[in-house]
Parts: C-alpha cells; sequence; structure tokens
C-alpha cells in the first residue's frame, strides 16, 4: 500500500536510480563488498532521511482488542508492517504529521506514550542509538540457507517436503535450464510477478525486469515442466561451493501449481543440481523476520537456517510502551525475529503449556535463533513477565 500523493516520490525515484546504476554497471562481486555496502547506505541515508519524515498514529482490531502503533518513516512502510504484522485490512490511519529528522526524538516522546507499540523505520548507521533507548532492531528481511554438504538422504527435510516429492514423481514433473535466457520474459511477467503478488500482495515491491533479467544471464533459469507446459521456475547462480536461490515464480501464481508440488520440484531439482556442481551450501533467498511467516516456515523444512540478516541499508526499531498492558494477541500471531550484537533473537509470547514451549524451543533452535524473549501474562492480561532463554545453552 503507497500511500497517494507521497512527497517522498523524487527521492524514491533517485534511489530507484542509484539502484537501477549500480544494477547495470557494477558487478554483483563489488556490490557485496562491505565497503560499498557502508557507502551505499550513507548515500541512501542522504537521499532519504535528510529531507523529512512523517509520523503515523496506526489503530488496529485484534480480537476485537484495540492494538495501538506509532509509526516514524516514509509512508510506503505502512503496507509492509500492515502485511507483515498481520494487521490486515483492519487498519485506521490517522493524518501523518511531516517533521525533520531532528525532530524525531522529541515526537516520539510525546505521542509514544499514547501507543502500544512504536515502529521507526531507521537507517542502521542510528542501530545503536535505539538498543541503547531499549528498541530492538527488526531486519526487514533474513537470507536462509542449508548445507548440502552431506548425502541427501541426511539433509533434515519435513514429512511435507518428501510428500512433495512423491507428487514430483507422480505428476512426471521434469526440468530444463535456460542457459541462454530465451525464457527471462516469460518467466518475469506470467511466473514471477503473478507469484510475488499472491504471496506478499500489492504492497510489495517486485525486482525490475532488468533488474531479474541481469541476474538470469549472470546465472541460469531452471524451469518446471509438466509434459509440455511451464509450470514454475527458479533463478540460480553458483559461486565457488555456494548456490544462491534468487527468485522463484509459479505460472499465473496459481496457488494450485503449489499444493501439486510445482514449487518444490523447483526447490528439489536445485537441490539436486546444487550436488551436481560439488557445491556445500544452498542460500534459498529472503524471508520476513516473523516466527510463522508462510514463507519462512516452508523453506525451513527444506532444512535451512538463518545466515544473516539483510543487508539493506535501512532496518526497523521496534519498542513495546506499556508491557504491563500490552496486547498480547499481537505476539501470539506475531513472533518477531530481531538482531542484537550478531545474535538472532525472537520475541514471542506463549502460553503456559510446556509442549507449546517445547515447539517454539525446538523451530528456533532448527532455525539458528540464539536467544528467546518470552513474554507470558501472570495472572491476568494487565500484568506479563519477560523471560530470556538461551537456547544455544537449553
Amino acid at each position: 500500500m503507497v500511500m497517494s500523493g507521497n512527497p517522498y516520490k523524487i527521492y524514491e525515484k533517485a534511489i530507484n536510480f542509484l539502484n537501477l546504476i549500480c544494477d547495470c554497471y557494477i558487478p554483483l562481486w563489488i556490490q557485496k563488498r562491505q565497503a560499498f555496502i557502508l557507502l551505499r547506505r550513507i548515500v541512501s541515508f542522504f537521499l532519504i532521511y535528510l529531507p523529512y519524515v512523517r509520523s503515523y498514529k496506526l489503530e488496529a482490531k485484534i480480537n476485537g482488542k484495540s492494538f495501538r502503533i506509532l509509526y516514524v518513516g516514509r509512508g510506503h512502510e505502512i503496507g509492509y508492517i500492515s502485511d507483515a504484522f498481520y494487521l490486515g485490512n483492519n487498519i485506521e490511519i490517522a493524518s501523518p504529521i511531516r517533521l525533520s529528522i531532528w525532530n524525531v526524538p522529541q515526537r516520539i516522546s510525546i505521542l509514544g506514550s499514547q501507543s502500544d507499540l512504536i515502529v521507526v523505520e531507521i537507517n542502521k548507521l542510528f542501530a545503536e542509538y535505539f538498543l541503547n533507548k531499549g528498541y530492538f532492531i527488526i531486519p526487514k528481511w533474513l537470507y536462509l540457507e542449508v548445507d548440502v554438504s552431506k548425502a541427501l538422504e541426511q539433509i533434515r527435510i519435513s514429512k511435507s517436503i518428501k510428500s512433495d516429492i512423491r507428487r514430483i514423481r507422480k505428476f512426471m514433473y521434469s526440468y530444463e535450464i535456460d542457459t541462454l535466457s530465451k525464457k527471462i520474459n516469460y518467466f518475469y511477467y506470467n511466473m514471477y510477478l503473478p507469484y510475488v503478488f499472491m504471496r506478499y500482495g500489492r504492497q510489495v515491491e517486485p525486482y525490475s525486469f532488468r533488474h531479474i533479467k541481469k541476474i538470469a544471464m549472470q546465472g541460469h533459469l531452471l524451469l518446471i515442466k509438466q509434459e509440455n507446459e511451464y509450470i514454475s521456475g527458479i533463478i540460480y547462480s553458483t559461486n565457488r561451493k555456494k548456490m544462491f536461490l534468487h527468485s522463484v515464480g509459479v505460472k499465473d501464481g496459481e496457488y494450485n501449481y503449489v499444493k501439486k508440488g510445482g514449487l518444490s520440484a523447483a526447490y528439489y531439482y536445485s537441490v539436486l543440481l546444487a550436488k551436481r556442481y560439488n557445491c556445500e551450501t544452498i542460500s534459498f533467498g529472503l524471508v520476513r523476520p516473523l516466527l510463522n511467516d508462510g514463507v519462512l516456515r516452508y523453506k525451513q523444512k527444506w532444512g535451512t537456517k538463518i545466515k544473516d540478516a539483510d543487508r539493506g541499508s535501512n532496518v526497523f526499531a521496534l519498542k513495546f510502551v506499556n508491557p504491563d498492558k500490552l496486547n498480547l494477541e499481537f505476539l501470539k500471531q506475531t513472533p518477531v525475529i530481531f538482531q542484537q550484537n550478531r545474535q538472532i533473537g525472537c520475541i514471542c509470547c506463549i502460553d503456559a503449556a510446556m509442549s507449546s514451549i517445547t515447539s517454539f524451543l525446538r523451530q528456533s533452535l532448527d532455525l539458528g535463533i540464539d536467544k528467546l524473549i518470552v513474554v507470558t501474562p501472570i495472572k491476568s492480561d494487565a500484568q506479563v513477565r519477560f523471560d530470556e532463554i538461551d537456547i544455544t545453552k537449553s
């Protein structure tokens, strides 16, 4: 959801132009260098944050209870927050207030006490400042990776994935590698875009055709076929002992192909190719920083772990204002993954049932999460307790 009449348009165009120049003229190996990443963050900071930001008062209903959010940042990220936190369309947005970046702390101190949750979109350069103020730093995206150095039978894939593999054989799916990227136009418009909008909604900003084509030219396009029909595809590349899965798509965004194992077939044949190329790891791409996110849970079924947070310039700083009056329903449906001092943690709310705690511990440990911050009610929802669990020692 992009706010109409957004005054950031001119700055967004500048950022898009900068990204276009980088994608067209700067090799990927340079873009991955730490010095280049830092330079890109600094440039984006001056282009976006120095002019001004806006503060929004959001109010959502969760199981009939009011939940108030103070959001400070660029307006078009409201759609991401609404979608990522499962607030849906049941959200009210008060008139935004324009303010310079230097007035953000004052604005937060004035309006923060009236909110249940504060979300501030920040440049990573300010992460330490907000950490010291009691905020959680939430990356916009996380990278998942799986170790394929061992035998295929030893990779910890779930029962549902094994069931999908049986469907691959049942429907006699095959694959084709488009080495010259002749079918990239078909993949982008008939698979990638429909699938992205089906899975993430219209709030997400998909990669441009130029970007997808460039990645495909540097790697390969793997297409899944059922007889003579292309039903799904994935772009991959290899670098030394690692395979990267970049973008995936399903024909017309039809979920029926997903249910029949068409999406799993793209990942399955990618794993087989990685073994053939003697790769030791596969990067499964990006997921949202939410423990119950559908894409994260699906990719975890392939035995993936969190490798790193997105190296983009911007993150979210998140703070619960009144923990004793916290709407626990929010955390029950939205366990949030955060990053702190090179550690990955998750803040969640679970009931006292041991089976529930055990389930969270197992999923978190399998993902490579280092610690849990568990919020539990004391006698009533009016009071809560925060417990930190070091998973690596449990």
